[in-house]
């Protein structure tokens, strides 16, 4: 089984990724065989660590910004090392700006690219951005504004659908956007929520139906019990529930 790590040390980011021994189903334990043992490790000066995944394939996609310093303009950008550890790819997301960008999420796509949802500005400007596989920056799309340091991607094989928190009345609303692979918006969803202070916590799509997590305040509506809010791919709203 293989498992990634990523560190990020005085705005210099190193990547190493692990191979463990005797993990898994039905593994028998072996003294010491949790120890795990590096494959490669790369590195990038200049950069700001921001975020990370891999794909199906144990491509490793980083996120970061540079220059580190403050005061200085930054930019949004991504690179790529394949599974053995070569570095593929280095492409710029969002250009140079005196507005920070932060990643919300970040997800692969099946094609060896990836989604990147970030912000940028206050309050927060959202975008979510789709890089190919070979680097090139093939769209981005201005979602909106948002109030909340949260936002959650997920994906399905012809759809993305993003999650965010944004100002509403009298309390803020829980919105989802989902577009295709290519850019094109689909559908455009706003749920009222009961009280302020939410947050998005996750989300996820299992076969048609696409679910976000939503974690409320405690002593201000059903005692911090989280809710999860669930679509048709088609974008109707199919599902309110609580968890208890």
């Amino acid at each position: 089984m293989r498992h990634s790590g990523i560190r990020s040390v005085m705005g210099t980011f190193a990547i190493a990724l692990a191979v463990f021994s005797g993990v898994g189903p039905g593994a028998k334990h072996v003294s010491g065989a949790s120890t795990p043992v590096e494959q490669w490790r790369q590195s990038y000066s200049d950069g700001v660590h921001l975020a990370m995944t891999v794909d199906a394939s144990d491509n490793v996609f980083v996120a970061a910004r540079n220059p580190r310093y403050p005061g200085e303009t930054t930019r949004l950008f991504m690179v790529k090392y394949f599974a053995s550890g070569t570095r593929g790819w280095i492409t710029e997301v969002s250009p140079l700006s005196a507005d920070k960008p932060y990643v919300r999420d970040f997800i692969p796509d099946e094609e060896g690219g990836a989604f990147v949802l970030y912000a940028r500005g206050y309050p927060d400007q959202l975008f979510l951005a789709h890089v190919s596989s070979s680097g090139s920056v093939e769209w981005t799309e201005a979602l909106g504004t948002a109030d909340s340091d949260q936002g959650t991607l997920s994906r399905s094989a012809d759809q993305v659908v993003a999650h965010w928190i944004a100002s509403g009345s009298p309390f803020p609303v829980l919105i989802s956007e989902s577009l295709t692979s290519d850019g094109t918006r689909l559908w455009h969803d706003v749920f009222q929520l009961v009280s302020g202070g939410s947050r998005v916590l996750a989300s996820n799509i299992t076969g048609d139906v696409a679910s976000v997590v939503v974690e409320t305040p405690q002593g201000i509506c059903c005692d911090n019990q989280p809710l999860v809010w669930s679509h048709s791919l088609s974008g109707e709203g199919v599902a309110l529930t609580w968890i208890s």
